[in-house]
């Protein structure tokens, strides 16, 4: 939960301003895939540190 929650506040600080010059459908849309694409690799994940790691990567892309 950590993991996920300290990434998902650091991408406001990039998301933001993206989704101001480039529009937000594009961000949204692709930060939607990445997470689709990470939500399969943390329900394949055979170990700790890769469900940490596609967690973190989840809150990312929120």
């Amino acid at each position: 939960m950590a993991a996920y929650l300290m990434t998902y506040g650091f991408s406001q600080l990039i998301y933001g301003p993206l989704s101001d010059s480039i529009g937000r459908r594009p961000v949204i849309l692709s930060g939607r895939m990445i997470f689709l694409i990470v939500s399969l690799g943390a329900s394949l994940s055979n170990g700790l540190f890769m469900l940490v790691v596609t967690s973190a990567i989840q809150g990312r892309e929120m």
